[in-house]
């Protein structure tokens, strides 16, 4: 037993039922029962008597879960006392530059500590430093028919997802010399006839196929931003990308939105489930969610999950 799963408990509780915590907690319903089936064995006794209409507490649990409350209770007012110091911001996010522009703008407007990091690397890569505590916050997208798998993926890591953005509008780079850049919109048929090149990805696929182009005959796949912004820059690779935000100012690069697309990207930010955010981290996300102001829908806080 541990302190995840005295809040697996609580939420049990609170839900009043297994099936309603485990769709809240993104795990599944077998892998709920069976914490709450070895909590019961390793204390020797029965928290929760199962109903028709769900569990509810027997006498010994109530008992057992106001001492479990208070620890819970505890663990987050000592989790409190890392708000007494300035806390390094570690970020990790999917390849955008909105991200990285919001840090480095968070930095100036407020200062920075030598602690602060931010890398830019894959969607795996990014939940897998989150369960590492090698960062605190991790920024992914994701396209609508996706987003359940990423919740089940963000949950195995032990995170949870909340997103922030949804239904971000594709568009297409290239440099400002390329064929293309006097369409006022580019098609995926028109895509095709270019060389293209985007990230190495698990996400890239699905993406790719919902837009059209999973066959690229010319893909070059890459790892990292500066590859891909090189290659659009030196010749004439297209790739895509979703703009949050006001749209950057790149004399080098050339943006044109992407014609037939029936919905954007959304994107989110993940956490650790146990990880309790510092003061300095909820003006970061503040700062994030007030800086994308075009180009796509803002998630109200009361509908974010």
């Amino acid at each position: 037993m541990n302190l995840n799963h005295l809040q697996y408990l609580a939420v049990v509780e609170k839900s009043g039922s297994i099936n309603r915590a485990a769709r809240e907690l993104f795990v599944s319903q077998p892998y709920l029962s069976g914490v709450i089936r070895s909590i019961e064995e390793e204390m020797g006794f029965q928290i929760f008597r199962r109903t028709t209409t769900g569990v509810a507490l027997t006498e010994t649990g109530n008992e057992f879960m106001e001492r479990a409350h208070r620890i819970l209770r505890e663990m987050n007012e000592m989790r409190k006392l890392q708000d007494h110091r300035i806390r390094g911001l570690r970020v990790v996010s999917q390849y955008s530059p909105f991200f990285m522009r919001c840090f480095l703008e968070m930095r100036d407007k407020y200062g920075g500590t030598d602690e602060d990091s931010f890398q830019e690397m894959s969607s795996e890569e990014c939940f897998r430093a989150l369960e590492a505590q090698n960062a605190n916050i991790a920024f992914v997208a994701y396209i609508d028919s996706a987003k359940s798998r990423y919740q089940s993926h963000a949950a195995s890591f032990h995170c949870c997802l909340k997103e922030i953005f949804s239904n971000v509008p594709f568009q297409v780079i290239m440099r400002p010399e390329h064929p293309l850049a006097d369409r006022a919109e580019i098609t995926s048929e028109e895509l095709m006839k270019f060389p293209f090149v985007f990230y190495n990805d698990v996400s890239a696929v699905a993406l790719l196929k919902r837009i059209g182009i999973s066959g690229h005959p010319q893909i070059v796949w890459v790892s990292d931003r500066g590859s891909c912004f090189d290659m659009v820059q030196g010749g004439d690779y297209l790739s895509l990308i979703a703009v949050v935000g006001k749209q950057p100012v790149k004399r080098e690069v050339h943006y044109v939105p992407l014609a037939d697309t029936l919905q954007g990207l959304n994107f989110a930010y993940s956490v650790r489930k146990d990880y309790l955010i510092s003061r300095r981290e909820k003006v970061f996300l503040e700062f994030v969610q007030k800086s994308g102001v075009t180009g796509q829908t803002m998630i109200p806080e009361r509908q974010r999950t």
